[in-house]
């Protein structure tokens, strides 16, 4: 359909010529229903099917959506370094009330240390990070302090708080579907984003992954450039078939 105007269906031929300028409503009918039915068959694919980034830089379609799901200098860094290496690197979006944190003095990305402790995702406080009271004793000998409930528990040490690391999902090698995450790999995407964002090594790796939940989308970045975002489990399984991966999903 285009500007109001239904278009005929793609190798459709007339086998007479209409007369009158009148179509018999039976056949009008019936072109009315396999136009619709194809509609809402395209549309269905669609949302069943992981999406693509645009072209351009491959960051319209993933950043424009209000909030954002990670900052674009950073999908930049991580897409390159995908392409350069020849890597999968599958990043689950982080909570986007922490994003503006992580370009700001005073505040890091949350350590694995922090393990229960989760970023809020609303209120005054939206994008930091708060532990629950029962660890307070335990993280003060690691050199935390949990505040009380006038502050929602955020969690601080040395005076700065806490922000919404980028979990990983996974890191391969495209060629051997192996896993392909190191501490050299974490040292040099650190590098580039020019701050410690990736803190500990992809929830694929962890033992007793079944038991932490994988946050969705996750944005696969391939060896092409490309970047897909994935939105479901079912999408999820998808990706690892179609790059030969070993799927713990």
């Amino acid at each position: 359909m285009l500007n109001g105007t239904m278009d005929e269906p793609k190798g459709w031929v007339r086998s007479q010529p209409i007369t009158q300028g009148r179509v018999n409503p039976m056949i009008r009918a019936m072109l009315s229903l396999m136009l619709v039915a194809s509609a809402f068959s395209l549309q269905a694919e669609a949302k069943g099917k992981p999406r693509a980034a645009k072209s351009g830089d491959g960051c319209e379609s993933l950043l424009t959506v209000d909030p954002p799901y990670i900052i674009k200098e950073d999908f930049v860094e991580i897409r390159d370094y995908a392409k350069k290496n020849k890597m999968i690197i599958n990043v689950m979006a982080p909570n986007p009330a922490s994003l503006p944190y992580s370009l700001r003095k005073g505040y890091l990305a949350k350590p694995s240390e922090l393990i229960k402790c989760k970023s809020l995702k609303q209120g005054k406080y939206a994008g930091l990070v708060q532990c629950p009271p029962e660890t307070r004793e335990a993280l003060a000998k690691l050199g935390y302090t949990v505040l009380g409930p006038e502050h929602e528990y955020l969690v601080q040490r040395d005076g700065q708080y806490f922000y919404s690391d980028y979990d990983l999902l996974g890191v391969y090698n495209p060629t051997t579907g192996q896993p392909a995450y190191s501490e050299e790999f974490q040292a040099e995407i650190n590098t580039l984003l020019g701050r410690v964002l990736v803190r500990h090594g992809p929830l694929d790796d962890y033992v007793n992954r079944a038991a932490i939940e994988v946050k969705f989308p996750v944005l696969w970045f391939l060896p092409s450039g490309e970047v897909v975002e994935v939105t479901s489990k079912p999408q999820l399984r998808e990706m690892y078939a179609r790059y030969n991966l070993p799927c713990p999903w």
